[in-house]
């Protein structure tokens, strides 16, 4: 739950008095009950405050063609634009760089890239040079054709990064013409009250400037859970609810409204019944936190004195700093692929292995899962890579692709295996569907085991190998593969969904969508039995 949610005593909060919510905000009820938009939960927690509205339309694009002669000035136009932004963003970073570090840093990072990005840059002169036109239409025509690229990824996660292009793009567009957004840093110094910020987007370099602000609270028309506005706002404990569409045009600035980052509801300028209602439901969840917090420590043993280790997901490393408050034993699964992505070359042996140490240190004493690159070439823009825009649910991707990239995989091995010696490593393969591909990783990572020791690079003897069981195929050889392996890791949600043939996405049969269906049941059954029968440690993620 977000910190601003997790204790309304907390100063810069509203309170329910006597008299009605107290605090930074002073809020006079109505008598009916006000208007509920719904949207999707995106960080948890309660807000409360005045609405600040950040109006920032999108610019209309001036279509125009030019001469063969003013082409070069065109290019020249186009390029200062490009300069200018990276100027801008720049200056963020320095902003930000004292209280922003790791993740965040990294987005403004990605964006700065971005606009050097060659499939974005070349693609704009290209078409200035070839059609001569304007920068401004060349920019539309070529984000055009960048967000219909991915548009056509299946994950919420790769899809959503067309946003920032969009970001990128929007920056550009508005030096062109010498239209400079709405400046939320001011909107922000003008706030002294409690405030919920309403949008109809919010660029990462938005989100970042939140902290410390009076915002208790973010909604936003556009974006997914899964948005970088998303992983920020949770970062920084602001309850946010995305894709509350019209919410612009439904709100005024000055209004009253209560985020529920939990259920996804807004309520606007509401009645003394419907505050009293959200203060008594986030009081109670505030009390189940608190206790939660306070049997961290306790083992968590099942009524017939069953004992599970409970651990946490992790996607990047930043988010290690809170795992030890909710009483995690280590971590369940760190995404590799975050690395991957947003850049325009593969990282190195030495990036890769400063995560991995630092990832293994933290979660000390406790094991750490590692999973190898879990992405398809469709998702790599990167030169040299096998990026066929294949099918990502059954094409090339995860060990299958790591497997025909073997260099930049074996890069990934050699930095997991030098980082083993500081802490408890688990190595968790992706995608397995035969235990030829366990056979075959296993042989890579001896190689590279060789290759490192002759090198003079320490490995530790005790890290572990394992399968993530998430392809019906692997469930029904869970005998042969417990034999291979040191764990499981079984991966429910693409598990059930390969299983019962329906994505949790395909709303017209969501009624088919069962995580506790017999033949669900009936799978996990076979590969806890297998796992159990060769006495390997079987976790489960999803």
């Amino acid at each position: 739950m977000g910190s601003s949610s997790a204790d309304l005593e907390r100063c810069r909060e509203p309170r329910l008095g006597e008299r009605g919510w107290e605090g930074p905000l002073t809020i006079e009820p109505k008598r009916t009950d006000g208007v509920v938009v719904k949207g999707s939960a995106a960080s948890q927690g309660v807000g409360v405050g005045r609405i600040i509205l950040l109006d920032r339309r999108r610019v209309a694009t001036p279509k125009t063609t030019i001469g063969k002669r003013e082409v070069p000035k065109e290019v020249e136009r186009f390029r200062l634009a490009i300069a200018q932004s990276v100027d801008q963003l720049r200056a963020l970073r320095r902003q930000v760089e004292t209280s922003f570090r790791g993740e965040h840093d990294e987005i403004l990072e990605a964006h700065e890239l971005m606009l050097q990005d060659e499939l974005l840059v070349s693609g704009v002169i290209d078409l200035i040079q070839k059609e001569e036109i304007n920068a401004e239409w060349a920019l539309k025509k070529t984000l055009a054709t960048i967000r219909e690229f991915f548009n056509k990824l299946e994950e919420d996660y790769f899809r959503e990064r067309r946003s920032d292009i969009e970001f990128v793009a929007d920056r550009i567009l508005r030096n062109l013409l010498g239209a400079p957004a709405e400046s939320l840093s001011d909107l922000l110094l003008a706030t002294t009250e409690s405030a919920v910020l309403v949008a109809f987007t919010l660029s990462p370099a938005d989100t970042i400037q939140l902290r410390g602000s009076t915002v208790t609270g973010i909604v936003t028309h556009d974006g997914t859970k899964t948005s970088h506005t998303a992983i920020v706002a949770r970062s920084l404990g602001i309850p946010a609810v995305v894709g509350a569409v019209g919410i612009t045009e439904a709100v005024s600035a000055g209004d009253i409204a209560v985020v529920d980052g939990d259920t996804g509801e807004i309520c606007l300028n509401p009645s003394r019944r419907q505050l009293d209602a959200y203060n008594k439901r986030h009081t109670r969840v505030a009390d189940v936190l608190r206790r939660i917090r306070k049997n961290k420590n306790l083992r968590a043993v099942t009524l017939d004195g069953f004992e599970v280790a409970l651990s946490c997901n992790v996607d990047v490393v930043e988010e290690l700093d809170a795992i030890k408050d909710v009483g995690s034993r280590g971590v369940g699964l760190f995404r590799t692929e975050y690395l991957f992505l947003n850049r325009q070359s593969l990282p190195s042996e030495q990036e890769q292995l400063t995560a991995y140490r630092e990832l293994l240190k933290r979660a000390a004493p406790h094991p750490a899962t590692i999973r190898t690159l879990d992405i398809g070439g469709d998702k790599l823009d990167i030169p040299g890579s096998a990026g066929e825009a294949l099918n990502p649910f059954f094409g090339l991707r995860a060990i299958r692709y790591c497997l025909k990239e073997q260099t930049m995989f074996r890069t990934q091995l050699r930095a997991l295996l030098r980082a083993s010696v500081y802490g408890k490593l688990r190595i968790l393969i992706p995608f397995i569907t035969d235990v030829t591909e366990v056979r075959a990783v296993k042989a890579l990572v001896a190689d590279v085991r060789r290759e490192l020791r002759d090198e003079g690079h320490s490995v530790s003897p005790d890290l572990q190998l394992g399968a993530m069981i998430e392809i019906p195929s692997a469930a029904l050889i869970s005998d042969i593969l417990a034999r291979e392996t040191d764990f499981f890791s079984i991966g429910t949600n693409d598990l059930i969904q390969y299983t019962l043939a329906i994505s949790r996405e395909t709303t017209e049969i969501g009624y088919l969508y069962h995580p506790l269906h017999p033949a669900i049941l009936r799978v996990l059954r076979i590969v806890s039995d297998a796992a159990h029968k060769e006495g390997i440690h079987l976790a489960m993620c999803g």
